[in-house]
This record gives C-alpha cells, sequence and structure tokens, in this order.
C-alpha cells in the first residue's frame, strides 16, 4: 500500500480478506461504491431529469381552457412519482435555495455535488434514513 491518506471507501475496497465470500465482497464493494457517489439534489427531494426540483402536481394546476387538462396532470403525477422514487435520503426541503432536514442546514444546493455520499456522514446531528431505492443499491 502506498503511503497516501485515502478515504475509508477507498481503502476498504483495497483490502480483500481471503475469508471473505464472494457475496461478502460483492455487497461491501456496492455499499462503498454508493458512498462515493457525488450527490445529486435528486437524492433528497423530487426532481426533473436536470435535477431542478419538481412540486407535487396539484390537479387545479392543469385545469385551465384546454380540454387535454387531466392528461397533463396525469403525466405531471407520473413524473413526480418517478423522481419521488430516486430520491434516497428521507426528510429533506429546499428552503431559501438551502438543503434542510429538522432545522439543520447541510449546504447551498449549489455546492451539492461538490460532496459525496459519505460526506453525510459527517452530519451526525442528522438521523439520516435511507429509502428504499437507496438500499436497493447496494442490496443483493
Amino acid at each position: 500500500m502506498e503511503n497516501k491518506l485515502i478515504s475509508m471507501v477507498d481503502f476498504v475496497i483495497s483490502q480483500w480478506s481471503i475469508d471473505l465470500t464472494p457475496i461478502q465482497r460483492e455487497r461491501i464493494q456496492k455499499y462503498a461504491n454508493f458512498l462515493k457517489q457525488a450527490l445529486k439534489l435528486g437524492m433528497f427531494v423530487p426532481c426533473d431529469e436536470n435535477d431542478v426540483p419538481l412540486v407535487e402536481p396539484e390537479m387545479d394546476m392543469f385545469f385551465t381552457a384546454t380540454t387535454d387538462g387531466m392528461a397533463i396532470y396525469e403525466n405531471a403525477v407520473y413524473d413526480y412519482q418517478q423522481a419521488k422514487d430516486r430520491v434516497l435520503f428521507e426528510g429533506f426541503e429546499i428552503h431559501s435555495g438551502y438543503l434542510y432536514k429538522e432545522s439543520v442546514c447541510l449546504f447551498q444546493i449549489s455546492e451539492c455535488k461538490l460532496y459525496t455520499i459519505e460526506h453525510l456522514l459527517s452530519f451526525e446531528e442528522l438521523d439520516l434514513t435511507l429509502t428504499a431505492s437507496a438500499i436497493k443499491q447496494f442490496e443483493l
């Protein structure tokens, strides 16, 4: 091993034990890769494909003079649900350009991509709850 400081994730990946079963190794590697992901706003709140936050659709938002308001509403609900299913962490909100959970400010939205999921572990005061979508990324 080089005399270089490396992250815990990189260290675990590099330290394969002969005693580990292939399934254990794969699970460790999947979890390590999960932690190394760059943060995106869509991991915290429902966002479109460009990481722009979505507002939960309400029926009255889509009914105007057009006759296809119901179809547009149903598409918006579908898109919102798909975005919500991609969220990895429960209970986050956006206020004035900052990401919050339970009145604790994590960072400014524009700074989100500067960090990894592993960085979230430094917020000890937060109860970080993973969604089913997050767990699927490293379960076998």
